[in-house]
């Protein structure tokens, strides 16, 4: 991917691209940095590259693992429709992780969005190896699909959309990037270029055909949903929501949800969208930072 070079530009470090076999995929990752252990999950289909404000200050303390989940950036492809979220994404983060572990080592996990649900999930499997978690903006704690979005949840549709007024040209991925934002000021062309060219490569990796695989009309698909579970969750957890996110407003009921995992500490953003990691990164990094190494 140029894009991707691009973008690796862009940050401007020693950050190395690697790739590695597990089961049937090809998983494509990023590695740097030195100290403690940290792995990073993307939202939606972002990929790695959606890291890129927070991977150099990240790397001055810890040793980070961003990687595509299968369907995402370069790693192998998946269509939405086949896509178990169980099999492809947690039980291939959970190999990845043992597989990047040294005998006795633990690592922090800091996932956004659809990878929030995820390290959820291997934290109610695997809390032996996981020292903290970061949750942003993460799925699990509501059922909630916003009116918005409700279309979508009816796959004829998404995939109508998909090929229609919303077809994947660059300008409509800058608009849907665009529209889980407040501030946009802070998203690079260099992050649409990635997100784009990796998007391209098929038809299929539409976002609306990867939120249709999530959000019913109605409401979020069972699986995704963890309500009845989080009380199991005894690692030290931080969660980072903003104000103005479209996708998962903050009303009483998700509030209410976050007090499932107790302990948890919850940071709102003012004036921030989905993506606090990116809208508001130096207040983003330091946060981070400061929870993960103290």
């Amino acid at each position: 991917m140029n894009a991707e070079n691009s973008l690796i530009q862009l940050i401007g470090h020693d950050l190395k691209l690697k790739q590695i076999r597990i089961d049937d995929f090809l998983i494509n990752y990023v590695e740097i940095g030195t100290g403690p252990n940290l792995l990073l999950l993307h939202g939606a289909n972002m990929g790695w590259g959606q890291w890129y404000p927070n991977l150099k200050k990240l790397s001055e303390y810890f040793n980070i693992f961003a990687l595509d989940l299968p369907g995402a950036g370069s790693s192998s492809w998946i269509h939405p429709r086949n896509l178990e979220p169980q099999k492809h994404w947690v039980d291939i983060v959970e190999k990845f992780i043992k597989l990047k572990l040294k005998k006795g080592a633990s690592i922090n996990i800091v996932a956004h969005s659809i990878g929030g649900w995820i390290a959820l999930k291997l934290a109610l499997k695997e809390q032996s190896f996981i020292n903290k978690l970061v949750l942003v903006s993460p799925l699990g704690f509501s059922e909630y699909t916003p009116k918005k979005y409700r279309f979508i949840g009816l796959y004829i549709f998404a995939q109508l959309l998909s090929m229609t007024f919303m077809r994947p040209t660059r300008k409509n991925i800058k608009r849907f990037i665009q529209d889980v934002f407040y501030d946009v000021s802070s998203l690079k062309e260099e992050f649409i270029d990635y997100y784009y060219e990796s998007l391209k490569k098929n038809k299929f990796s539409h976002p609306f055909l990867l939120l249709n695989r999530i959000a019913g009309f109605w409401k979020v698909r069972n699986v995704f949903v963890l309500l009845s579970e989080l009380s199991k969750i005894k690692i030290p957890t931080l969660i980072i929501v903003g104000d103005k996110d479209p996708i998962l407003p903050l009303n009483s009921l998700y509030l209410k949800a976050f007090r499932l995992i107790v302990g948890a500490r919850l940071e709102i953003f003012l004036n921030c969208g989905h993506v606090p990691s990116t809208e508001k990164s130096n207040k983003f990094n330091e946060l981070v930072i400061n929870f993960l190494k103290f």
